[in-house]
């Protein structure tokens, strides 16, 4: 009621593409960023959480700038998807990790290939 009278706008949501594109464009930025931050595992994890932080701050701006109708997309009333987003940037950054350290550290059946040695050499 105070929202009609105040003629504010009732918070409403996104369409559930929009969502997705939202969710995607944020693990795929992130995944991006984690990818070409220096190969400290420290830092790659720093990232990730100033990541989520920046999405946090997204996410609110998003929420509480309604009133002060500073962005357009706001003067709506949308609600961004912060829990999913910051999900996929977790997600997203920890398979990044993976992967690089995959390619920096050789399997075991990649150790005993190379050890083996060479038929020159045992003659």
């Amino acid at each position: 009621m105070s929202a009609v009278l105040d003629e504010r706008p009732i918070l409403g949501v996104l369409p559930f593409w929009v969502d997705i594109v939202w969710i995607w464009a944020w693990s795929s930025v992130s995944g991006l960023i984690v990818w070409r931050v220096c190969r400290s595992l420290l830092n790659k994890g720093c990232a990730i959480f100033r990541i989520v932080i920046i999405l946090y701050g997204a996410c609110a701006i998003a929420l509480w700038a309604v009133p002060f109708g500073s962005i357009i997309l706001l003067k709506q009333g949308v609600c961004l998807p912060f829990i999913p987003s910051a999900f996929a940037v977790v997600a997203s950054g920890v398979v990044v990790l993976f992967v690089q350290c995959s390619q920096k550290f050789p399997t075991s059946s990649e150790v005993s290939v190379q050890n083996l040695p060479k038929l020159d050499e045992i003659r």
